[in-house]
């Protein structure tokens, strides 16, 4: 009898049993997917950055005025633009400064904000409560009409533009790694780091930091996203590099008045910027779930 009513208790389990190992393995799947699929892609635009003057078939800002608005051939593979410039050229050269804007602005912030939020977690007290109100000051003005501000006020050249994604980009981070630094604070090694004698700059640095970076490290990757595309806003408006350097955003402002007459000036660089974003965003999403406890 006993037996009996063990093997009924094991197979009523099994279903559910099995629900869940399919519902992990499809998720592993999924993972591996977003990882593959957005690396890879991020992978092939970094290297065309990164060796854009070898790969480009064309100089960038060469004009060609005679073959002004080709459309896209076999020696011209994305088209010409109003000033006979390769398009193709153009997306390539594009990619290495917003690529670069991105990562440079991006990573100052992640600096910053990691630094704050460690602060403010730790000490707590009226340190914490400076350091949210100075996040709540940065966070109360939207952040491309900040910028802008910014930019209006210092002037529109590359450091005042690195300048001023850090001072609105920052907060974000530290409000992360400010929640997790409580959490982390409250476990029971680090009462025994301090039962122990260790300096706060040594239970912080080597007990704290290991576990709060993680985090912040997958929210920087998908903050990339975001910040090209406030950069490409920016130099839509007229606010970001300086003409003929090849962006992506200014080039889709350059070719509006061509749009039904020449689309392919306008699509393929925004095309660019989709595709840079949903590798980034899969690539971040993907190690979200493979460094989740729950994986």
């Amino acid at each position: 009898m006993s037996s009996t009513v063990d093997n009924r208790h094991v197979r009523g389990r099994m279903p559910g049993l099995g629900r869940l190992t399919k519902s992990l393995g499809l998720s592993r799947i999924s993972m591996r997917y977003k990882i593959i699929v957005g690396g890879s892609a991020l992978a092939v635009i970094g290297i065309g950055a990164l060796f854009a003057p070898v790969i480009a078939p064309y100089d960038p800002i060469a004009q060609d005025i005679s073959n002004a608005f080709s459309p896209p051939t076999t020696s011209h593979l994305f088209g010409t633009d109003q000033f006979g410039r390769d398009v193709l050229s153009r997306v390539i050269f594009a990619a290495r400064l917003d690529l670069q804007i991105a990562l440079v602005a991006t990573v100052f912030c992640l600096i910053i904000g990691v630094l704050f939020g460690l602060i403010a977690g730790y000490r707590g007290g009226i340190t914490d409560q400076v350091i949210g109100r100075l996040i709540d000051f940065v966070v109360a003005f939207p952040a491309i009409v900040a910028v802008i501000a910014l930019i209006a006020f210092l002037g529109n050249d590359m450091l005042n533009l690195y300048i001023a994604l850090t001072i609105t980009g920052w907060t974000s981070y530290a409000r992360l790694v400010r929640g997790e630094t409580f959490r982390v604070k409250a476990l029971p090694y680090i009462d025994s780091a301090r039962a122990l004698g260790f300096s706060h700059s040594r239970i912080v640095l080597r007990h704290i930091l290991p576990n709060v970076i993680s985090p912040a490290g997958i929210y920087w990757i998908t903050d990339m996203v975001g910040t090209i595309l406030l950069v490409t806003s920016l130099s839509f408006l007229g606010l970001g590099p300086h003409p003929p350097t090849p962006e992506w955003g200014a080039m889709i402002a350059e070719a509006r008045p061509f749009l039904l007459m020449a689309w392919w000036i306008s699509v393929f660089p925004g095309l660019a910027i989709a595709v840079t974003g949903i590798a980034l965003a899969l690539l971040g999403d993907g190690l979200d779930e493979a460094l989740s406890p729950r994986s």
